[in-house]
Formats: C-alpha cells, sequence, structure tokens
C-alpha cells in the first residue's frame, strides 16, 4: 500500500500537523497556491514532491506546470490547481472528451484546489478530490489536507483536520472515500 499526501493552498505556511499526517508519505502532491518555495523544501524532507502552480504564487513557486500527471501502483493521478466545473453536478455532467482535451486521458483519480473548500466524490469511475485548505489558521474557518492511500487498483482518499472546526458543521467535511478496482 502507498501513503500519498495530499494538499493545496498552503499559502506559504506549512502547518505542523501536516507534516505530522504525511510521516511514512511514499509521495506528496501539492495542489498548487504554494506560496513558498519554503514549503515544498520542507514537504521534500518527508517525501518527494509533485507539485503545480496555483493562481497566487511567487516567483520561485510560479515555475510548476498549471497541470500534470503522476503514476502510483498503476493509478493514474492528475494534479492541477484550477478545475473548472463549479460544482458535482457539472463534473459529472462533463462534456465527452474533456480528459483527452485537459491531457488526462485514462486518470482514475483527479485532485485539484483553489476553492479552499475539501471536496471528494466519484462521478464515471474518477475519483475528484480536493484536500481543502492548508493555508495560514487566520483567513479560512476550516483547514484540512488529506491522504491518498493506493493498495492495487484500489484508492481510499482521507480528509484530516489540521485544528478543530469551528461549527460542528464543518464535521460533515471530514471525507472518506474507497474507489475499487472494480469499475465499471
Amino acid at each position: 500500500m502507498k501513503k500519498v499526501g495530499v494538499i493545496a493552498d498552503t499559502h506559504g505556511n506549512l502547518d505542523p500537523n501536516a507534516v505530522e499526517i504525511f510521516q511514512g508519505a511514499d509521495l506528496i502532491l501539492h495542489g498548487g497556491d504554494i506560496g513558498s518555495i519554503e514549503v515544498i523544501n520542507s514537504l521534500e524532507e518527508i517525501a518527494p514532491v509533485v507539485a503545480v502552480s496555483g493562481n497566487h504564487e511567487d516567483e520561485r513557486t510560479a515555475v510548476y506546470d498549471w497541470i500534470t500527471t503522476v503514476e502510483v501502483e498503476g493509478i493514474k493521478i492528475a494534479l492541477t490547481h484550477r478545475f473548472f466545473p463549479l460544482n458535482m453536478e457539472q463534473v459529472v455532467n462533463m462534456p465527452p472528451g474533456w480528459q483527452r482535451i485537459m491531457g488526462v486521458d485514462g486518470v482514475r483519480v483527479l485532485v485539484f484546489g483553489h476553492s479552499h473548500e475539501p471536496l471528494c466524490s466519484e462521478g464515471g469511475g474518477i475519483l475528484y478530490y480536493n484536500p481543502g485548505y492548508a493555508g495560514p489558521d487566520m483567513t479560512e474557518p476550516l483547514r484540512t489536507v488529506g491522504v491518498l492511500y493506493i493498495d492495487g487498483g484500489d484508492v481510499c482518499a482521507k480528509t484530516y483536520f489540521l485544528s478543530p472546526p469551528p461549527r460542528p458543521e464543518y464535521l460533515d467535511k471530514a471525507l472518506t472515500f474507497k474507489l475499487s478496482a472494480e469499475v465499471e
């Protein structure tokens, strides 16, 4: 089983709780709005990092591509910052061929950031995963990161709180989802 840490929207801040959650990871994916190369350097002390640029980067983090793919145990993962559908209903109803247009044919997981909201849902055999906002705690009430656990053809995504949520309804945002190898 491979452990893949997933983080986005750090905006120059790496929470010590994220470092603890990612211990033992085989790989870390950063979904953009890195904000400071020191975030990447610190994450690389834990595991190799694959990152994409977001819309709030400095000159040293703006060098990453806007979209990339990586393969872990035969599972193709696409990583981008801005994924354009506004909600899962739009994702499920994407026009045919959108993966080819974006250059992500054959992906089983699409990781993204930007919205600052954790999201974990499946549509058309693809797991759509946004780990949420991991930046400074003074700007957003909900701060989260995620981990993908990949075992053969199975992918389990889990979202972790970096700090206690401010209101009980945010507990619903702590999502766990399993995408099985037996996809139709």
